[in-house]
């Protein structure tokens, strides 16, 4: 009896090692691939970030991206990152960024023309339209006294450039933007401009350097 009780424990004791072993082994096993996987996300990840970056340094060094961007207003502030423009949330924001975007300063020289947002549709993956909707508003904040609300609603407006603006009467260019503002459930802008402040503008804007084309 004393013999067939020792058998067992000594039994129990082996497929207790046995267990601890494979699991071991196991462990290791699935470590290993949870190493090769999140290796291969951050290769990724610095493949992508890797090709943001040379895009960036393409541009800068085709020139395209040297442009003079002709306005008082600083571009580069805390106030005009590239996420102030309407419709660009966190996640777009942080794609911008990666690709050397991150004010709209930023934004107007490097994506300016239309093969430059062509490109950036591609690499991005995100839309032409609002790429071209964000140059519009954009260029309009180099205007002093246009705020982002004003340059989105100069956008719904039907402008694309300063040089359209340029080129407005300020008192039907009112009228159309009151129109524009009420138009839809929400208010664009808290309020609509007068026409005096937008005469203000077009003053501007007529000694301004053409800078985002279409």
């Amino acid at each position: 009896m004393t013999y067939l009780i020792t058998e067992i424990w000594i039994a129990l004791i082996v497929a207790f090692l046995i267990g601890m072993l494979l699991g071991f082994l196991l462990c290791k096993i699935c470590c290993g691939k949870n190493k090769t996987v999140k290796k291969e996300k951050q290769d990724k990840s610095n493949s992508k970030e890797d090709n943001y970056a040379a895009l960036a340094e393409m541009v800068e060094e085709t020139g395209d991206a040297v442009i003079d961007l002709d306005s008082s207003v600083d571009l580069e502030a805390e106030a005009y990152n590239v996420q102030t423009m309407e419709g660009i949330g966190p996640s777009t924001g942080d794609l911008f960024r990666g690709y050397g975007v991150a004010t709209v300063g930023d934004y107007l020289r490097k994506l300016h023309a239309p093969h430059q947002r062509e490109q950036a549709s591609k690499d991005l993956n995100i839309l032409r339209k609002p790429l071209d909707n964000w140059a519009s508003m954009a260029d309009f904040l180099r205007v002093d006294g246009i705020d982002h609300q004003f340059a989105e609603l100069l956008q719904a407006s039907g402008l694309a450039t300063i040089k359209e603006l340029a080129n407005s009467d300020a008192a039907h260019l009112a009228k159309h933007m009151d129109e524009v503002n009420k138009s839809g459930k929400q208010l664009i802008a808290p309020t609509s401009p007068s026409s005096d402040q937008i005469e203000n503008w077009i003053g501007q804007a007529r000694g301004m350097a053409q800078v985002v084309t279409f």
